[in-house]
């Protein structure tokens, strides 16, 4: 599986893109990611 992980600070959006098939561990791998991502939105952020 690939993801990436693009938040948009301007429009307060959380976008993720995904393809392939997942395992545990890149389920894992695509959370982290969108942990370190997240203190850059506001509270009530869209997720597209």
């Amino acid at each position: 599986m690939s993801f990436t992980i693009a938040p948009d600070e301007l429009q307060n959006l959380l976008v993720i893109r995904y393809g392939g098939r997942a395992d545990a561990g890149e389920a894992e791998r695509c959370l982290e990611e969108i942990q370190t991502v997240l203190p850059k939105l506001q509270p009530g952020f869209r997720f597209w």
